[in-house]
């Protein structure tokens, strides 16, 4: 008789015997998945501000975006998932409101948040394409980071799989639909562990993995970039054509209708493709000086003028606020 564990990787030789998918503090339930979502929300800003300040940007305006970017970004995530499993949402309603089981659809999440950058830069009369280059080496490193949640949540993996990253997992934690989906597979292929075990590949680690080999072209590219916004066209380009692979191998797929057609790899098709065109076209047009703004690599000196202007603007601000609330202190005492 077999040991049985939650979680292995056979041909790598690991073995976890138990895999928690949270815990429980003063009676509320924490989920693994939730942990692992936030922390790649918290690195992501953190990265982003960092470049964004060694840049000459306001860490102000990403310390104010990121209140809206993570609500929104959430929101859309969960709007998204939800969209293209409508036949099940529709009967049970309440569920839309439960996150602690996962059902965050990364895409959505991403558009969410950069349509609200968009809007967020519009109103504070800034540049959109500087710091979206300077979110997005953020968001795929957030994305990466979040990948995690789903291998607490014993979740987002491929087909039945005997290959090297091959991930064996104890059917108790793994969603009953998707067991009995890949059972037939699992029983001709492997019958010595069908009904205990469903073996795959692990889409959620390959998405990991390729994400933050992404992440790391990013950052080296950033000061080698042509354009403001080129950075956003390769995380288009990267991110479409990582997820298209990945779609391609996953056995929990959101479909389009009752076409077949996975929505995601779909979608990851038209952003690699506009990724390349925004690309091609951010090159043409920035020889032609039109549209894009070419960009340029600030000196230290120069990184050092702009915070000194700031602290001074930022001073002269305080000065008239505290000058206006005496004006109207000596104004009322008057009275």
């Amino acid at each position: 008789m077999m040991d049985i564990t939650d979680i292995s990787f056979p041909h790598l030789g690991i073995h976890i015997d138990t895999i928690p998918q949270g815990f429980t503090i003063f009676g509320l339930e924490i989920r693994l998945y939730a942990i692992m979502v936030m922390l790649g929300l918290a690195a992501g800003f953190f990265v982003a501000k960092h470049l964004g300040t060694r840049e000459g940007e306001d860490p102000e305006n990403y310390y104010d975006y990121i209140i809206f970017g993570a609500l929104f970004g959430i929101l859309g995530a969960r709007l998204y998932y939800v969209a293209f499993n409508f036949g099940y949402y529709k009967n049970h309603l309440l569920e839309i409101l439960n996150l602690r089981e996962g059902g965050l659809a990364i895409y959505g999440g991403a558009i969410a948040a950069i349509l609200t950058m968009y809007i967020f830069t519009k109103i504070r009369k800034i540049s959109f394409f500087q710091m979206v280059d300077m979110g997005v080496i953020g968001l795929i490193l957030g994305q990466a980071i979040g990948r995690w949640g789903n291998f607490f949540n014993c979740e987002v993996f491929g087909r039945v799989s005997d290959g090297l990253f091959a991930m064996r997992l104890n059917n108790e934690k793994v969603n009953v639909e998707y067991v009995q989906m890949l059972l037939p597979e699992m029983q001709e292929r492997f019958p010595e562990l069908a009904g205990t075990y469903t073996q795959v590949a692990p889409t959620f680690l390959y998405e990991f993995v390729w994400n933050m080999l992404a992440f790391t072209f990013m950052v080296l590219y950033r000061k080698h970039r042509k354009f403001k916004g080129e950075l956003f066209g390769f995380y288009l380009l990267l991110y479409g054509a990582g997820r298209f692979w990945i779609e391609g191998m996953r056995s929990d797929q959101l479909m389009i209708g009752s076409t077949g057609i996975p929505v995601s790899q779909a979608l990851s098709a038209v952003i690699f493709v506009a990724g390349l065109a925004f690309i091609i076209l951010g090159h043409v047009w920035v020889g032609k000086k039109k549209l894009f703004v070419p960009h340029v690599n600030l000196t230290q000196d120069e990184l050092d003028q702009i915070k000194k202007e700031r602290a001074e603007k930022l001073e002269a601000q305080l000065k008239e606020e505290k000058a206006k609330k005496e004006a109207k202190k000596q104004g009322k005492t008057a009275k």
